[in-house]
């Protein structure tokens, strides 16, 4: 399967607090940058997007395309070149995430900006899911992570990244005095520790939004800031932990995307993590 890495860029947080985070870049995959003077989440780094054949033949793909055409035509960078099939999947991706009574209309009429990076295939990229669990009778967290391999086991799952069936890796681990935000967070740690050098692109995959959401978007205020919420100034949760985390980030050379997946929709990679980490606690 084919991505699109893309950045996007707006003049103000409220287009993509608004509409990209809660909406249309919910469950893809990618990264995010304040802006270090104005402490506002204005650039979203690497995002992956679903490649969508275009087939010109098709009444259908033709009156899109053209709709597409007259609405980003301003939205991409000088420096892009963009062919009709990158142009159908952004445009697709788009009209398919908007809510009810909201238009790609009055999505273009925000300002922000396309800068497309690269075409990358899943083959490129390493993929790693993770998940948290807790015994609440015990407080003893377990967490689990299946990594996506090029092996010669003989044993295979269904990643719906890729989709298709892949070799795999699995661990797991425990933790004392937990939480299930802790459990988590290490879940994600553990997972971060297994990316190796085969790979340059990275995928993580986890059914905790919150998790996603602080090394995707929170995180960079929270370095700015001391590890402290802007809003209260007060130390983040699980702050130790949490710079540990970041610190195999800070270190790592590889491009690394964050991606949330639904928990529970029967999703195979997901549902084995989700069993790994019960399992380690106990609680299964």
């Amino acid at each position: 399967m084919k991505f699109l890495c893309m950045n996007i860029c707006a003049s103000n947080d409220s287009l993509l607090k608004r509409w990209f985070k809660i909406y249309a870049f919910k469950a893809l995959a990618y990264g995010a940058v304040y802006d270090d003077k104005e402490r506002k989440l204005t650039f979203y780094d690497n995002v992956l997007i679903p490649m969508i054949a275009y087939d010109n033949s098709k009444p259908e793909h033709q009156l899109k395309m053209h709709r597409y055409v007259k609405l980003f035509r301003d939205k991409f960078s000088i420096e892009t070149n963009i062919d009709r099939t990158m142009l159908y999947s952004i445009g697709s991706l788009f009209e398919e995430t908007l809510p009810e009574g909201v238009s790609l209309e009055q999505l273009c009429s925000y300002g922000f900006t396309f800068e497309i990076n690269k075409e990358i295939d899943d083959i490129e990229m390493g993929i790693i899911y993770s998940d948290g669990s807790i015994n609440p009778e015990t407080k003893v967290g377990g967490f689990g992570v299946v990594k996506i391999c090029e092996s010669n086991s003989e044993d295979l799952i269904f990643d719906d990244f890729s989709n298709r069936l892949r070799h795999y890796e699995e661990y797991s681990g425990t933790v004392d005095n937990s939480t299930n935000s802790i459990s988590e967070l290490n879940g994600f740690k553990l997972a971060l520790n297994n990316m190796d050098d085969s790979k340059k692109y990275w995928v993580i995959i986890s059914d905790s939004d919150f998790t996603i959401k602080s090394f995707r978007e929170y995180l960079y205020e929270w370095r700015t800031n001391g590890y402290k919420k802007a809003n209260t100034n007060k130390t983040i949760l699980n702050c130790e932990l949490v710079k540990e985390i970041d610190d195999i980030v800070l270190k790592s050379d590889r491009i690394i995307f964050y991606k949330w997946i639904e928990s529970h929709a029967k999703k195979e990679c997901n549902e084995r993590c989700d069993v790994l980490a019960k399992s380690a606690c106990g609680v299964i």
